[in-house]
């Protein structure tokens, strides 16, 4: 038993997340309590209604699970943090040989961990949750995050290739995801094993903000010194604003992906409608779910877009001094503001619109504002570092809390 437990530990996360699973697992498992008092009750109808409710909850709760686990067996394993990288960089490891903790590739062990799933899961009357599944789609998920900084092909092979799997699962036609699952597998794996074969001249330091003036004794200097300094200033990794093809793949994933869930939405719409014919919900469920994807988007769009402009770079004057000078626009300046209020324009014409449209409109409307919006915020200028060079800015410092305590302490 402890040579199990020490094989299986290699794939396992630490076991404090491990009970936690396991708690989550026993929680979906509760309804089935609140039913056995009233099981006699129940007429046969009303059972097989009951009993299959429960095995939706508990299926869900299991494909959740299996997919944080095939989440946690990409991210985790690959060397994508500092003390990881730190560490295996002094070793004399090459990419032809196995990591030296646990391969990212899969594993028997991982068989074991998945077939406990499927156990756990058995009855579910949906084949779109197993866990086998899902589990893989974590994996895929995972990978093409950490291999995203390597690889545009493996980002937007699981990106686009997990939304074609998602709408292979609702077609309804036996087979046709599992066969899409295993070619995007395939693929990624084989740019998994190319980025590893390249390691020793292959730099896996993530992207870092090159702009350090929002941090005291960043760069060359402190503040302002290191605010002035001519360092280049790189996107962040999860916001890529105004690089290519980032800025026209992004908005036709945004796209696909929403007409993806307003589609789930739809056939769900349907199935009220089908066991509640005259509940007026139905009707206005996709309209519901497609104002939420805009507001959410738009919303994250916006105040993505402000954080990279605004922090440590003010106006040249107050607001009370543009009424007093008759300034109220600063062109050169004001100009970051005219992407943010497009997509807020977008936001306020869609949501009424979506909230009277039918499920057909809102599945074709939906789409078509999600990859306006990431559209806009990709792409529509000014440049962040031609904007800060050359707009009328008052510089000023941006530090943290913990930096302001710091220097408490120092003084």
């Amino acid at each position: 038993m402890n040579r199990l437990r020490q094989t299986m530990r290699v794939v396992l996360p630490r076991e404090s997340v491990v009970g936690l699973a396991l708690v989550c697992y026993l929680v979906s498992r509760l309804p089935e309590l609140a039913v056995l008092p009233r099981l006699w009750e129940l007429s046969p109808r009303e059972f097989a209604e009951a009993v299959r409710e429960m095995r939706f909850v508990v299926g869900v709760c299991v494909a959740i699970l299996a997919a944080c686990y095939g989440l946690y067996r990409a991210v985790g394993f690959f060397p994508v943090e500092d003390e990881y990288r730190k560490w295996l960089g002094n070793k004399p490891w090459d990419g032809a040989a196995p990591l030296p903790f646990a391969p990212v590739h899969p594993v028997w062990q991982d068989g074991v961990v998945v077939g406990v799933l499927v156990l756990g899961g058995w009855g579910t009357p949906q084949p779109i949750l197993s866990p086998l599944l899902w589990g893989m789609m974590g994996y895929v998920a995972g990978l093409g995050c950490v291999l995203g900084d390597h690889s545009l092909r493996a980002m937007y092979t699981a990106l686009f290739g997990l939304a074609f799997v998602w709408l292979a699962g609702m077609s309804g036609l036996p087979g046709l995801e599992w066969l899409l699952l295993a070619g995007i597998s395939m693929v990624l794996i084989g740019e998994l094993q190319r980025i590893l074969r390249k390691w020793p001249g292959l730099d896996f330091e993530l992207q870092q903000r090159a702009y350090n003036g929002d941090r005291p004794g960043a760069g060359v200097s402190s503040w302002p010194y290191a605010a002035l300094s001519p360092c280049q200033w790189v996107p962040p990794r999860a916001f890529p604003i105004h690089v290519q093809p980032h800025g026209w793949l992004l908005p036709l994933a945004g796209a696909l992906w929403s007409w993806a869930l307003l589609a789930s939405a739809q056939i769900h719409a349907h199935n009220i409608q089908l066991a509640h014919p005259n509940d007026p919900q139905g009707d206005l469920f996709v309209g519901h779910i497609g104002n939420l994807v805009v507001v959410v988007v738009s919303v994250s769009c916006v105040f993505q877009r402000l954080s990279l402009y605004l922090p440590g770079h003010r106006a040249p004057i107050s607001f009370g001094g543009r009424i007093a000078t008759g300034r109220w626009i600063i062109p050169r300046y004001d100009a970051v503001w005219v992407a943010p209020l497009l997509v807020m324009l977008i936001m306020l014409t869609a949501v009424p619109l979506l909230s009277i449209c039918s499920p057909t409109q809102a599945l074709i409307a939906v789409p078509i504002a999600m990859a306006i919006v990431l559209a806009i915020t990709l792409n529509l200028g000014p440049r962040v570092d031609r904007w800060r060079l050359t707009a009328p800015i008052r510089l000023a410092p941006v530090r943290a809390a913990k930096d302001r305590r710091n220097e408490l302490m120092e003084v």
